[in-house]
């Protein structure tokens, strides 16, 4: 059944979402905000991408697609909405957050592809802005793509990630919200938003890589394919024992987390790391980081390990690679990210044990 669906961010994955969603008989409103215009100019005036695949990767529609509406004006992509897909970095979450919370409207679904916990910056954000609306929140484990623009007005995806982990808040409303998003992605629910972003493998699969090819990557003047070239033996035995620890502290909080591997492969019996990471067509050809200010390094440690280390802390779980690569990563990018990474005081969390976090993530009401 056709959506109107309002998509927020204008990068690789906002416009492929466009695109597809388009091409399988949605009403998309594609958003870019106007301080990031100049990268797709070309869209913005002929409203039109141009959207391709590999055949292997899973896309479902292919071709030219003329999007309903593409515009550098919120209010007007937002309005009248059935969904809001957030295909944004995790550092714009508070910003859109307190732009879209004067704009919201009863009954609308906002997404966050992926969320990593951004979902309660969004409802912190809200209550804070003495939003009345009732207005559902969700985010996945990945975003719905891997995907690049290639070329003004041209986007390609090299693989969908499918099935998605999704988590709603408050959980209670899971199944409400499924309905509502119908089936514009394949959709798999997990208990709650906690679970999705534990399950989130950019912090695991970037760190890392990234910080142990940090030389490598400012020598390569732009070509660098982190999937190709940094996963070693050696980077990957360390990568696992990073998702070691992700694993530890999801059981913790009571979840029965896929390993990265899994996640990577799709399988429940996946090859070793290296050989879900050397060769992989979804991920091969993708091209990046270029340097240390790429989302690579910035977004994963002060949004993902930050946040995690301290959940870490709450369950009394060591996790001393966490720890580690979020205060080298800060180094590396001279950010300190114990003051400005998502911690559990920006997502409402702050003094709140394992039962408490649960209890509150199922009903949206704390105590």
């Amino acid at each position: 059944m056709s959506k109107v669906i309002a998509i927020l961010g204008g990068g690789n994955a906002g416009q492929a979402s466009a695109a597809e969603l388009t091409l399988l008989g949605h009403e998309c409103r594609l958003y870019q905000d106007p301080r990031y215009a100049g990268d797709m100019r070309l869209v913005l005036e002929t409203g039109e991408i141009r959207l391709d695949a590999d055949p292997n990767g899973g896309c479902r529609k292919t071709g030219l697609a003329r999007i309903a509406k593409v515009t550098c004006d919120m209010a007007e992509a937002v309005k009248g909405a059935e969904i809001i897909l957030c295909h944004l970095p995790a550092f714009a979450h508070a910003n859109v957050a307190e732009e879209l919370a004067g704009l919201v409207e009863d009954g609308q679904v906002i997404v966050l592809l992926p969320g990593t916990m951004g979902t309660l910056v969004f409802v912190e954000t809200f209550r804070c802005k003495g939003v009345t609306a009732d207005v559902l929140f969700a985010e996945t484990n990945t975003n719905s793509y891997d995907t690049r623009v290639l070329q003004p007005g041209k986007a390609y995806v090299y693989k969908m990630n499918d099935p998605l982990q999704i988590g709603v808040f408050p959980a209670c409303r899971t199944g409400e919200t499924l309905e509502k998003l119908g089936d514009i992605y394949a959709f798999v629910p997990v208990s709650d938003i906690l679970e999705a972003a534990f399950h989130s493998h950019n912090p695991v699969i970037h760190t890392p890589a990234c910080i142990m090819s940090v030389s490598r990557i400012e020598r390569s003047r732009g070509e660098f394919y982190l999937y190709e070239e940094a996963f070693t033996p050696t980077v990957c035995r360390v990568t696992k024992m990073l998702d070691e620890e992700r694993l530890a502290l999801a059981r913790a909080f009571g979840y029965n987390p896929l390993t990265l591997e899994q996640l990577l492969s799709g399988l429940e019996n996946p090859g070793d790391l290296f050989k879900e990471t050397n060769g992989n067509p979804g991920l091969c050809f993708i091209r990046g980081p270029e340097s240390v200010k790429s989302r690579y390094f910035t977004e994963d440690g002060l949004n993902g390990l930050v946040p995690w280390s301290q959940l870490a802390r709450v369950a009394g779980v060591p996790a001393p690679l966490m720890e580690a690569f979020a205060t080298v990563e800060g180094a590396v990018i001279e950010r300190d990210m114990w003051k400005e990474g998502r911690t559990l005081k920006i997502l409402g969390l702050e003094g709140l044990g394992i039962s408490g976090i649960r209890s509150y993530l199922k009903t949206g009401k704390r105590g």
